[in-house]
Order: structure tokens, then C-alpha cells, then sequence
């Protein structure tokens, strides 16, 4: 593993950063959050004895026995003692407090953000103040604020219309649009594929697809859709894995140009999936390979995973240094990598354009006495980053195409598509 930390002096052995982050997770996500790492065959065994809730999220929603938490996590702590290496400890204890904090962000921005019920205020008041928060976190309260404004709608309306286009969307920040559509649409996904089920029909699933394809174009802005189908991968590897080959296969039937998009989300679930919760393992970038069943698939797979991770740990960028030389064979064989560090790049700077770290990102500089890890940065992050920033990104922006970094795709080749069309 390489050895990646601050400095020599960092006070985080892996026995004390361990400990430190299941007090974290427990003190901070308190009731809120039930965090069920899984980390290798024993305990996913011991997952499914106690239930096989644990191998999805639902328990981090709130409501849920705060005692499972504390019974799965520290099981898991103690295995990722034996896993991680010392050198690798701070990486992965920064990589899991970024994590839970993201996920915290989107999950529950009604306690982030301070939202009463019983309290009105439009979207464009509660986009305003998601933007007063630093701008790390803004971007991740935008998103949670999509999912909250969807799910309101719903217990009002079966059929919503126009939630983020027409004159509602013309009140809003623009670089509040992606993260609103991909949060919108994670609500719309988890409200129609929640009937679903491994013994549901293929004549069901048409149905319902075919109605998420109606919402999506009577809400959605046209630039911004394939958001909200990303966001229907997210949800279907997340809640309803068994249902995914058989997802994409009717998505190819209602709607065939979008299958990259929805592999894209499957790749940002695997990031955040309990099971592979648990940095410093590989085990997301090794599940990859094994699940996607075609080659759009895996490469939209492998950049929608490289997104979250990138995304998660932007102001870090050791920890996507450790990964890239940990994992070099993999992730430099094909485009898919550095095309998902671009498109998250990307999507911050539209978010928050002023977030410092997004160049302080990608000019890193890895420690030069790491044989080969400068230029494996330099290629693979370094260079795609300053063409993606200089080159692609204005070209999207302009053509209103930024639903584009939704899906692994040559830049070059959709820039030059968008300036001939």
C-alpha cells in the first residue's frame, strides 16, 4: 500500500483513527444514521444473520435502532485493524470522516440546512441558503435540497410538472441546476422503483420506467436529464441490486440512449454501498469488473465510481493519489478513469465556482520519492483536469449540454459533436 500522510508526526495509528471515526459516526449521525460497514466474506456473513437490511442503505435513514449501528460497526473496525496497513491508516480515516459527512450532507439536509415543515420557503430561498454554507458542503446540501424539494412534491402531487424548468427554474442559480436535477431525480427514482421487486414482471418494470421517462421530461430541463438518470442507477444499485441487469435491459427498450448515464449512477452507488463502505479494502473498484455485464457498462461504471470518489475528496488529494498508484493496473488501462476525475472536476467548478481547492486539486503534487506516482498524476488527473476546465467544460456550459459528464465518453469526440451539430 503506499504510504501516504501529512506528515510524520500524524496522530492517527490505525488502532486511534478507527476508534476516533466510530466515535465520530456514532456522536455525530447520532439517531439520523445507522453507518453498517461491511468489510470481506465474515462479515457480510454476520450482516446476513442480523438481517439483511444491512446489505442496503435504508439503514442510514432516520428512524431506524440506533443500537445495529454500534453492533455491525465496531465488528467491522476491528477487521479493518487486520486490512489496513499503518502507512494506509490516514487516508482511510480521512476517506470514511469525508464520506459520512457527504452522506450526512445529502441524506438529511433538513437538519443541515435547518428546514421546518410547518415553515414555507421556496426553493429558491432554501438554494440561497444551501449557497451560505462553505463551499465544500454547498454542493452536497444543493443535492440533499433536490431530494427533499422532490419528496414534498410528492406527498402533494402524483403527477408533478415543471418542478425545475419554466419560470421556477429562471429564479434559480444556475450553478444550482445539476445538483437539483440529480437530487429531484433521486426522489423520483426512489418513489417509482419502490413497488418493484426481484418477481416483478418485465411488462411492470416497462411500465414504470416509462412513467420516470414522462416525469423526467415534464421537469426536467433539457442539458440537465441525464442527471436524473444517473440518479436512477444510484438508486437501483443501492435498493434494488437484484433488479439492475434487468433495469438496464428494459431501459434499452424505453429509453436506449441513456444506459451510460444509468451505469454511470450504478458506479456512484458502489462508492457509498455499505458493504464497501469501509476504505483502504479496493473492494469497490474490484465489484466493477464483476457486476457490470457488458463494456458500457464497466466503463461507465469505473468513471461514475472515480466521480464519487473524486467528488467526495476534493479537498484531499492524497487519498486519490493512493488509490491511483494502488491501483494503476486497473484504472489506467482504459479512459474511464481519468474521464470520471474530469467530469467531477467539472461538476464542481459549475457548482461552486469559487472553491479554491478544485485547482489545488489537480496541480497536487505527489511525493516525488514514490517511484512512478508523479507521472501516473500528471497523466491520469493533472492533464485531463486542465483540458476538461479549458477546453470541454465551456463548450457544455454553452451549449447547455452539462448533462454530458453523466456518462464515460472521449471529451474531444462530444465537443466536436456539440460544435458541428
Amino acid at each position: 500500500m503506499l504510504p501516504l500522510r501529512p506528515s510524520a508526526a500524524s496522530p492517527h495509528p490505525v488502532e486511534a483513527a478507527l476508534d476516533t471515526v466510530a466515535h465520530a459516526a456514532v456522536s455525530q449521525l447520532g439517531d439520523l444514521y445507522q453507518v453498517a460497514f461491511q468489510t470481506g466474506d465474515q462479515l457480510q456473513r454476520t450482516a446476513m444473520d442480523r438481517g439483511a437490511g444491512f446489505l442496503t442503505l435504508q439503514v442510514l435513514h432516520p428512524g431506524q435502532a440506533t443500537q445495529q449501528m454500534a453492533e455491525v460497526l465496531q465488528p467491522a473496525l476491528n477487521a479493518g485493524r487486520l486490512l489496513l496497513s499503518p502507512q494506509a491508516s490516514w487516508t482511510a480515516y480521512q476517506e470514511l470522516l469525508n464520506k459520512i459527512q457527504v452522506y450526512f450532507l445529502v441524506q438529511d439536509v433538513e437538519s443541515a440546512l435547518a428546514i421546518h415543515t410547518s415553515h414555507h420557503m421556496s426553493l429558491q430561498a432554501l438554494t440561497e441558503q444551501a449557497y451560505d454554507r462553505d463551499t465544500h458542503s454547498a454542493l452536497w446540501a444543493v443535492e440533499g435540497l433536490g431530494r427533499y424539494y422532490g419528496e414534498q412534491i410528492w406527498q402533494h402531487e402524483d403527477a408533478p410538472q415543471g418542478l425545475l424548468s419554466g419560470h421556477a427554474a429562471s429564479q434559480l442559480p444556475e450553478k444550482s441546476l445539476s445538483m437539483l436535477h440529480a437530487g429531484v431525480g433521486l426522489s423520483f427514482a426512489k418513489k417509482l422503483l419502490r413497488p418493484l421487486s426481484p418477481q416483478s414482471s418485465r411488462a411492470e418494470i416497462r411500465d414504470v420506467l416509462h412513467r420516470l421517462v414522462r416525469l423526467i421530461h415534464d421537469n426536467f430541463q433539457e442539458g440537465y436529464i441525464g442527471a436524473a438518470y444517473e440518479s436512477l442507477g444510484l438508486v437501483a444499485r443501492t435498493f434494488h441490486p437484484r433488479l439492475v441487469d434487468v433495469l438496464d435491459a428494459v431501459l434499452g427498450d424505453v429509453a436506449p440512449d441513456v444506459s451510460g448515464c444509468y451505469w454511470h449512477g450504478v458506479g456512484r452507488a458502489l462508492y457509498f454501498f455499505p458493504t464497501y463502505f469501509l476504505p483502504g479494502l479496493g473492494l469497490p473498484w474490484q465489484a466493477v469488473t464483476h457486476e457490470a455485464p457488458h463494456e458500457l457498462a464497466r466503463l461507465n461504471a469505473l468513471a461514475g465510481l472515480t466521480y464519487a470518489a473524486v467528488m467526495v475528496n476534493l479537498r484531499h488529494p492524497a487519498i486519490i493519489a493512493a488509490l491511483l498508484y494502488n491501483h494503476a493496473e486497473q484504472l489506467t488501462a482504459d479512459g474511464a478513469f481519468a474521464n470520471g476525475v474530469a467530469a467531477s472536476v467539472m461538476a464542481r467548478y459549475d457548482t461552486t465556482p469559487d472553491a479554491p481547492f478544485v485547482k489545488f486539486f489537480y496541480q497536487y503534487q505527489p511525493d516525488p520519492s514514490i517511484p512512478g506516482l508523479a507521472a501516473l498524476w500528471n497523466a491520469y488527473v493533472t492533464i485531463p483536469c486542465e483540458q476538461a476546465l479549458t477546453h470541454y467544460y465551456p463548450v457544455l456550459k454553452a451549449h447547455r449540454r452539462l448533462d454530458e459528464m453523466a456518462q464515460y465518453q472521449p471529451w474531444s469526440s462530444s465537443v466536436t459533436r456539440l460544435h458541428t451539430s
